[in-house]
């Protein structure tokens, strides 16, 4: 009797801490819930169609599926498809709105006052920063995109040209030995090397070749998952961008 009491004593002192948690929680959630119903957060608000998926993975796993194989467009158009132009969904810990077409990148940067700011997920703006040309928008993107114009000219064109068909040509060299080719590889390696060519005037060498490679790994950080845990990709890229930013 007396060993028995001891067990049933010793499990129901196990058994308040427990139902401390309990209750604990439940005020947590029932005082969120009071917060974000008094913010207006219930309230029905006009949004586009689409979906966010499923609760805290969202839609990035589909995502970054079709990154791997290099079909992020296939993932758009497929929401297009099935929602329209302009949809919601859910990316990198961030609920967005896309628009595709013309029509939505003539409005977003107009330069016009819509109220409207084309930020990036997460953790594109938080790796290349808020002042980057993904972040800024209304009048501030038009004075960067009025730049650009300038690097178009006849003249630049022109000489542009003769150095994309030297940097051809020199890939095709490379790649004779080679049995199999990653096209879409190859086209983003010509794509950077004509870019830091046009906008930084580098010349053909290491440098190039360096830079291609930071890009290529903060790539992989700007579409992961936005987990800053020492070893994600993620908080590689995040770190790298903090000393950049100090040393600048």
């Amino acid at each position: 009797m007396e060993v028995l009491y001891r067990c049933e004593e010793r499990n129901f002192g196990l058994k308040l801490p427990n139902l401390g948690i309990i209750l604990v929680t439940l005020m947590a959630i029932f005082c969120g819930y009071l917060k974000l119903k008094s913010s207006g957060f219930f309230q029905n608000k006009k949004l586009p169609p689409g979906s966010l998926g499923f609760p805290l993975v969202r839609e990035t796993i589909s995502f970054m599926k079709a990154l791997k194989k290099d079909k992020p467009g296939e993932w758009i158009q497929k929401h297009v498809n099935k929602y329209g132009p302009v949809f919601k969904t859910s990316l990198m810990g961030s609920e967005a709105v896309v628009l595709t077409g013309q029509a939505g990148n003539k409005f977003m940067f107009s330069g016009s006052d819509n109220g409207i700011a084309g930020n990036q997920v997460v953790t594109v703006a938080n790796i290349l920063g808020k002042r980057s040309m993904f972040e800024v928008s209304g009048h501030r993107h038009k004075l960067v995109r009025g730049a650009i114009p300038s690097f178009l000219k006849p003249e630049s064109l022109q000489k542009l040209v003769g150095e994309m068909d030297l940097l051809v040509q020199q890939l095709f060299q490379e790649l004779q030995d080679k049995e199999s080719v990653h096209m879409v590889t190859l086209m983003k390696k010509i794509t950077f090397k004509v870019t830091c060519s046009l906008l930084f005037g580098l010349p053909e060498g290491n440098e190039k070749d360096s830079l291609f490679e930071d890009f290529t790994i903060a790539t992989k950080g700007l579409w992961a998952v936005p987990l800053n845990f020492p070893g994600t990709k993620y908080q590689k890229q995040y770190c790298r961008h903090e000393v950049g930013f100090r040393s600048c």
